[in-house]
């Protein structure tokens, strides 16, 4: 994948001078657990006293129909989305325990951490609720409970483009995007376009997507620069939505739960004659993110994943 940041959007400005230092974006994402694999996925019991993640089967039509409005409330997202679908067969639910990466085994990373990046960017986050079935059944959801079933349809049903510059590392260690390409798409999205996008903070082999939302950056200095003819050293924070340790009930955007998080930045910027931002190193410790991409494309829900427009604001 290549590095160049006109990947993402040949708008980008690239004189040093013309990208602030400072931005934010109008409408922060939301956080949200990443739904991890060893934990089931959504087909995860998360709200009930003890949670359980494998080993139990959905219930039948008939137990359905017995419960308590507290006992709905306990199944998983999955399990919801399949009875407001009417469906008894639970066809999500069975499709996400078939799930070859869901296992008790899995890596403790591992989940769908992209989904919610995307969807966190591109919605509102979504208020618990009651929904009646065809049945006449009420299914109460809470917010995790929505924004599960729409992580997954995220990551595994919606067929967006994706605009990307680096790559995902597959060793142990890698460099991560390229300094000069990170400071031209961070300052570009956030300050100038206010549109959000997702960074991999993890130049490793594991998988770590974040919404980027504010940055705060300050120049401190000239370098020797690699390539062009002056360096300018950059330090600061990225400000990114960070993962829920468990899901909620009640949306978090606005409240102490809301999960935020920062990345320290040091690095060197490569210009030219022109003050054109032409390349770039990280310096000392700094943080480095692997890839900055983002989904563009119309997000209709269309098939089984119909319903979850009755979900969303």
């Amino acid at each position: 994948m290549s590095e160049d940041p006109s990947q993402l959007s040949s708008a980008y400005l690239y004189r040093l001078d013309q990208l602030p230092l400072k931005g934010s974006l109008k409408t922060i994402p939301w956080s949200d657990t990443y739904w991890p694999d060893q934990k089931g996925s959504i087909d995860d019991r998360w709200n009930q006293r003890t949670p359980i993640s494998f080993g139990f089967i959905p219930p039948s039509q008939e137990e359905v129909k017995r419960m308590s409005h507290a006992d709905l409330y306990h199944l998983s997202p999955a399990e919801k989305y399949d009875l407001l679908m009417g469906r008894y067969d639970y066809p999500l639910f069975w499709e996400v325990r078939a799930n070859q990466n869901v296992s008790p085994s899995a890596l403790e990373w591992a989940g769908i951490c992209d989904g919610w990046s995307m969807a966190s960017i591109q919605f509102e986050e979504p208020k618990p609720q009651d929904q009646l079935n065809p049945d006449g059944i009420v299914i109460p959801f809470g917010s995790s409970d929505i924004k599960a079933v729409l992580d997954y349809a995220m990551a595994y049903h919606f067929d967006p483009t994706y605009l990307q510059a680096g790559d995902n590392c597959k060793g142990p260690i890698c460099s991560g995007l390229n300094a000069g390409a990170f400071h031209i798409i961070l300052t570009n999205q956030i300050a100038i376009q206010n549109h959000a996008f997702i960074m991999d903070r993890s130049p490793t082999n594991e998988i770590w997507n974040q919404p980027v939302y504010a940055y705060d950056l300050e120049l401190v200095g000239s370098v020797n620069p690699d390539s062009g003819t002056r360096g300018v050293r950059v330090k600061g924070v990225v400000s990114y939505i960070d993962e829920l340790s468990a899901p909620e009930v009640d949306p978090v955007l606005g409240t102490p739960k809301q999960k935020i998080s920062k990345m320290f930045v040091d690095y060197a910027l490569d210009l030219d004659q022109e003050g054109r931002i032409i390349g770039g190193r990280y310096l000392r410790k700094s943080s480095r993110p692997d890839s900055a991409w983002f989904p563009y494309g119309n997000f209709e829900f269309t098939g089984y994943y119909s319903g979850l427009s009755k979900l969303l604001p």
